[in-house]
């Protein structure tokens, strides 16, 4: 489950709260799958990209995106 956020503007409280998110939930031991939560968020007023561990993914992708061609 993957989650993007982007927002004029990012509190400091929000910002460590984001990047300490953890969530991971295995189906019947794993052998029917599991889950990890990705969080990323964009504070467009300070340019910059914040994730969680498990949204490294996210956070490029939305890097590349805010990156001007």
């Amino acid at each position: 489950v993957s989650l993007a956020i982007i927002a004029d503007s990012i509190d400091a409280d929000a910002q460590k709260a984001l990047c300490k998110i953890r969530f991971r939930k295995s189906f019947w031991l794993a052998l029917h799958g599991w889950m990890e939560f990705c969080i990323a968020a964009i504070d467009l007023s300070a340019g910059q990209v914040f994730s969680n561990p498990a949204g490294k993914d996210v956070r490029v992708t939305l890097e590349r995106n805010l990156q001007p061609k």
